[in-house]
């Protein structure tokens, strides 16, 4: 029988071969892991990259049959209890990168009776939007496409949690150093956070064997986020989607209302 990371791989030799924004997903995959790594990466390395790329999207539409089998863990579970109390009794903003199934958190929250909303672009083709915000919806979470949608959620926060995704560019995003180089992160959770006196953790949800690992952290500021993706993106590097171009700042009307 084959598994979803055998079919992951095969799926995976054929997407290394096209395009995302007119690039090389192989050029994109090897200039960021580059960056990262701070040497040329392996073969093995970027094939890596490339089967739990595939593999997220094969969890992501199997997950309502899948689901039982998934098992996800609070890595420190003093911290998962403090991000639990808060966004009970006030509310959380997580913010998290595109490492591992941050989705997949998911499950550690709603039974509490926790509500998630996470700010999410507006994809094309349809189909790549339909996709995301259906398998989104199947594991729990609200999406919001509309800014303003977003932060009308926030005007009663309690027993909720407002995921932003911060490492791509997104509008109003501003030039920092994450590997040496110049990265483009929006500073709008800490925005977000000062308007409505809410506490700002860093998240994120990887694959660790046969389970899945959940790291939280309280973020002081803008620079701990900072640090917190960078040390979190060399640790899991192989199940970061690296397929972006980091001087390009997306033109997201949608995102971009009222920020």
């Amino acid at each position: 029988m084959i598994t979803l990371e055998v079919l992951a791989f095969l799926i995976s030799q054929i997407i290394k071969r096209t395009k995302i924004h007119n690039t090389s997903r192989l050029a994109l995959c090897q200039e960021n892991l580059k960056i990262v790594l701070g040497r040329k990466p392996e073969k093995y390395e970027i094939n890596e990259v490339f089967m739990f790329h595939t593999l997220y999207h094969l969890y992501l539409a199997a997950y309502p049959i899948i689901k039982s089998y998934i098992k996800v863990y609070p890595e420190t579970p003093n911290n998962y209890n403090e991000l639990t109390e808060y966004s009970i009794s006030k509310g959380a903003i997580c913010v998290s990168g595109h490492i591992g199934i941050p989705e997949f958190a998911s499950s550690l929250f709603r039974k509490h009776g926790i509500k998630i909303f996470a700010l999410v672009e507006r994809l094309e083709p349809m189909i790549s939007r339909y996709f995301f915000n259906i398998s989104r919806m199947k594991i729990g979470i609200n999406t919001k496409e509309s800014f303003k949608d977003f932060v009308f959620e926030m005007r009663e926060p309690k027993g909720k949690i407002f995921v932003l995704l911060v490492d791509r560019p997104i509008p109003n995003s501003k030039p920092t150093q994450m590997f040496g180089e110049t990265f483009y992160v929006s500073d709008l959770p800490f925005r977000l956070s000062q308007r409505f006196q809410l506490e700002v953790f860093g998240i994120a949800c990887y694959k660790e064997g046969k389970k899945f690992l959940f790291r939280s952290e309280k973020l002081q500021s803008y620079d701990s986020m900072i640090e917190f993706l960078e040390r979190i993106i060399k640790e899991r590097y192989t199940q970061w989607n690296l397929f972006f171009k980091r001087d390009i700042l997306l033109n997201n009307e949608k995102i971009r209302e009222n920020m």
